[in-house]
């Protein structure tokens, strides 16, 4: 089982960029996500200034920072939809100044509508129109029909399974790569505390020469003042890391 990204999700116009480069500093797998909706990060608001300014650092170096966009709620679901938000395209279309490539990379689409509304070959278009992007869609029961059409497309993308309502549950039940063919990510309730067991029964789920990557949302967030937590992020990484290098996984 090879481990591709370590994500962070939740990321804000809270954290400061000293955070931001540590927690990246860490390994080369850490990947920190924002959360993209219109009322944190349309245009004018702080948290769009904020990104647009560490996505414009990062296109001017050499090798780009790893970050991802998670599109949630309306925006989310006017993707499925066939439509990319004007307010996203600043950053959906931003090139690393120095090689040419998407500064981001990574985009995972959360739809939250009804599953008549996921339109599999719009979807499907927009897939095969940016191939050097990754684009990643949950996986759970009330998309699993949709998500089997839109690999009958023959469209490459990645899923993230995620075990929701089980935040509190440190010992949900994972599910093994739903198809062959498309890498899958694992995230739901997973914490700095936990990931070390649950590394331990998502391996058993998972083929030895699988690809996934680890997700971590909920747990990194400061209930009380609803900001991202750095030292959480960082407990959530290294116990991640060193998971890794006990078990000899790559």
């Amino acid at each position: 089982m090879n481990i591709s990204h370590i994500t962070c999700s939740g990321l804000r116009e809270e954290t400061s960029y000293k955070n931001v480069f540590e927690l990246l500093q860490l390994s080369e797998k850490v990947e920190l996500a924002v959360n993209a909706y219109p009322s944190v990060m349309e245009s004018g608001t702080r948290g769009n200034e904020w990104f647009s300014y560490l996505l414009e650092a990062s296109s001017n170096l050499k090798k780009p920072l790893n970050l991802a966009v998670h599109v949630d709620y309306e925006w989310g679901n006017k993707f499925c939809n066939g439509l990319i938000d004007a307010d996203l395209l600043d950053w959906f279309y931003m090139l690393n100044k120095k090689s040419g490539d998407p500064v981001i990379k990574r985009w995972q689409i959360n739809f939250n509508g009804n599953p008549r509304d996921f339109s599999i070959y719009k979807i499907a278009k927009i897939i095969s129109n940016y191939h050097d992007r990754e684009f990643i869609f949950p996986y759970n029961d009330k998309l699993k029909k949709e998500i089997s059409k839109l690999n009958a497309t023959g469209v490459k993308f990645s899923l993230i399974y995620d075990t929701q309502h089980s935040y509190n549950n440190p010992q949900q039940r994972w599910l093994p790569p739903v198809f062959d063919n498309h890498k899958q990510g694992y995230s739901g309730g997973l914490s700095g505390e936990n990931v070390s067991f649950n590394l331990d029964r998502i391996s058993e789920q998972v083929p030895k020469n699988s690809e996934i990557w680890i997700q971590a949302y909920k747990n990194l967030i400061n209930q009380e003042i609803n900001e991202f937590d750095f030292a959480r992020a960082k407990t959530f990484i290294n116990n991640v890391l060193k998971w890794s290098k006990d078990n000899h996984v790559k």
